[in-house]
């Protein structure tokens, strides 16, 4: 699996400033969240529903897309780290990574990883304290 990651400044989404939207940190379908791990379930296929665009303040729960992603063979991930603290931002499965990196506070990265049959399904991942971050998987 090869990845590529570049991070610089903040770039402006189109996208309402402080709101949480496309990501949770719990599964609002389970009553009881084993280990507190948050996996979603339900799968977004990007290559007949497009872009999916994501936002997410937590006081350090790590937060979860609230799909698994599907439909290419590349994907490019965006990430504005809004906090001042570092954020990580890994795409997975269960047991196998596919792209990783660490965003530096008040930075913004960018993700682009390819080599992945257009079936396999996986989430993304936001881990660190006091995030506050936008972006989107296309």
């Amino acid at each position: 699996m090869v990845w590529d990651v570049s991070e610089g400044l903040i770039d402006p989404i189109d996208l309402e400033y402080n709101i949480t939207f496309g990501i949770s940190d719990r599964n609002p379908d389970l009553a009881v969240v084993p280990f507190g791990v948050n996996r979603p379930d339900k799968v977004w296929n990007i290559a007949k529903k497009g872009k999916y665009n994501f936002a997410g303040v937590s006081g350090g729960a790590d937060m979860y897309t609230n799909y698994k992603f599907t439909g290419k063979t590349s994907y490019t991930i965006k990430v504005n780290n809004r906090s001042k603290k570092p954020i990580e931002i890994t795409a997975k499965r269960l047991l196998k990574t596919y792209a990783s990196t660490k965003v530096s506070g008040k930075k913004s990265a960018t993700i682009q990883f390819s080599n992945i049959k257009h079936d396999t399904e996986f989430y993304i991942v936001f881990e660190g304290k006091d995030q506050d971050f936008d972006g989107y998987i296309k």
